[in-house]
């Protein structure tokens, strides 16, 4: 983390000073969604993931702890995020084939 990003930090997990949260959005707002689109390979699912991501990190700052990072903390929850859409996805096609295979009748 950068002295900037730190002291931007600070003050929103002090103060929730929304202007310095804004900052830090405006920081890694760039690299949060490319990421998310590398991981998730659709559009819509990365502006989803970067959005989760980003309110998490809006949540209870003095949580976060400063030595992990912000793009660590963000790269975790947006592979995590990606890991059970995927993981949905996959739920979904199993139950869709599941419900258009032809049922067994009986003999």
């Amino acid at each position: 983390m950068t002295r900037n990003e730190e002291t931007l930090w600070r003050r929103w997990a002090g103060a929730r000073d929304g202007a310095a949260f804004a900052a830090l959005v405006a920081l890694h707002h760039g690299w949060v969604y490319d990421f998310a689109r590398r991981v998730s390979g659709h559009d819509a699912d990365a502006e989803d993931l970067a959005q989760e991501a980003l309110l998490e990190l809006s949540g209870a700052p003095e949580d976060r702890p400063l030595a992990v990072g912000l793009k660590a903390f963000l790269g975790r929850r947006i592979g995590l995020g990606a890991r059970m859409l995927r993981r949905a996805a996959l739920t979904r096609r199993r139950h869709e084939a599941a419900a258009a295979a032809p049922e067994a009748t009986p003999a």
